[in-house]
């Protein structure tokens, strides 16, 4: 049995102090809870701001409330059909006859959906202010009083993001940062925490992690670990390079290739004796 729908008061009406803690997902394939993002700096704003666009999309009133457009959208209000509209000189459906009173139900058949539309999309807006103060942090001062959520996120958009030179010097530190040897003992966690940050890199497209950079950066971060590992990608890496064939730089796992290869070699090699883990050298393709 399909789990029904929830419409946009069930799941944005709520507290502030209910935003702060959990939003739901609003559609009814995938009820799962997520972890809010509060609005608490400029390093906020991205992740933020993603998160409010996935709630706009879901209720098809993003384009109505995106802050990075000057001219957006207005939701306008249907206008009730008269009867001058079939017959200008009538004053009400009493004037109308046969075809003319047909024409009428017609305009207001189309009337109803465009107001059952409208209705959805007014309160959709609503609630989003309401998620959108309820997690604006230390910022809510600038938009708690205010009840047009456009406004709230030009408001927002035009204090909080950083500039996009701040952005690349932010990920470009949080890629280098983890680059330092990790601790053994959290080593899925530090690799999923680099992939993360290689990835925000190259949506950016940062220098630093052209070709084969980010391979090599990696394999020189867990040399100390792993030597053997190391040795043989970085000594694959020169021999391939020394050939100097078509292409050879695609025969070379990326940086989040080379991550998994080695994430996987250590959980083998944990599961392995020791003789058996040496004459690996974890030169596992």
């Amino acid at each position: 049995m399909s789990t029904p729908s929830l419409t946009p008061p069930q799941l944005w009406n709520r507290s502030s102090s209910l935003c702060s803690k959990q939003l739901s997902m609003s559609t009814s394939t995938d009820m799962n809870s997520v972890e809010p993002i509060l609005l608490n700096g400029p390093s906020d704003w991205r992740k933020w701001i993603a998160q409010i666009q996935r709630l706009a999309l879901e209720d098809g009133i993003w384009h109505l409330v995106d802050p990075s457009v000057a001219d957006k959208s207005v939701l306008a209000k249907p206008c009730e059909p008269r009867a001058s509209q079939v017959k200008p000189e009538a004053e009400g459906l009493e004037d109308l006859q046969g075809y003319e009173t047909h024409k009428l139900e017609f305009l207001y058949s189309a009337y109803r959906v465009q107001k059952m539309d409208f209705d959805k999309k007014e309160r959709a807006l609503s609630a989003l202010n309401n998620v959108v103060i309820g997690t604006s942090g230390r910022y809510s001062h600038l938009v708690s009083d205010q009840h047009d959520v456009v406004v709230n996120l030009a408001v927002l958009k035009a204090r909080v993001p950083p500039s996009d030179w701040a952005i690349k010097m932010q990920a470009r530190n949080r890629y280098r940062a983890l680059l330092r040897t990790p601790d053994v003992s959290k080593m899925e966690d530090w690799i999923d925490a680099w992939q993360l940050a290689l990835d925000e890199a190259t949506s950016l497209d940062l220098p630093d992690i052209h070709g084969l950079l980010p391979t090599q950066d990696f394999l020189q971060a867990v040399s100390v670990i792993d030597p053997s590992f190391a040795a043989f990608w970085t000594q694959t890496i020169e021999f391939r390079a020394f050939e100097n064939a078509e292409g050879w730089e695609r025969s070379i796992p990326d940086g989040i290739r080379i991550s998994e290869i080695f994430s996987r070699t250590a959980k083998f090699e944990a599961l392995t004796p020791p003789a058996l883990a040496a004459d690996s050298g974890g030169h596992r393709m």
